[in-house]
């Protein structure tokens, strides 16, 4: 009698063991889901740790010109007939 209860319960542990592991087969399925791009590819992109410290901005590259100081460009800047027109149908904002 004490086997058969022993066998009982060794059956209803193994059922609950496979309840988990589908459940968490589901649960790495679903995760795979959202980590995969509009392609469904799961080559899911790498975090970097770092961030942007080690980058330089493009700013940061290109040195800062005032246009103002330069003579070769005032005219372009001054002179409305230079200037972008807003009433121009080919003018896109």
């Amino acid at each position: 009698m004490k086997q058969k209860h022993d066998d009982d319960d060794n059956k209803k542990k193994e059922k609950g063991l496979e309840k988990k592991v589908a459940a968490e087969e589901t649960i790495i399925a679903e995760l795979e889901l959202i980590g995969a791009d509009e392609n469904g590819n799961k080559g899911l992109k790498g975090y970097n740790i770092k961030g942007k410290e080690g980058r330089e901005t493009a700013e940061e590259k290109i040195p800062w010109v005032d246009l103002d100081d330069h003579s070769r460009f005032s005219v372009a800047i001054s002179d409305p007939y230079y200037a972008l027109d807003p009433t121009n149908p080919q003018f896109k904002k």
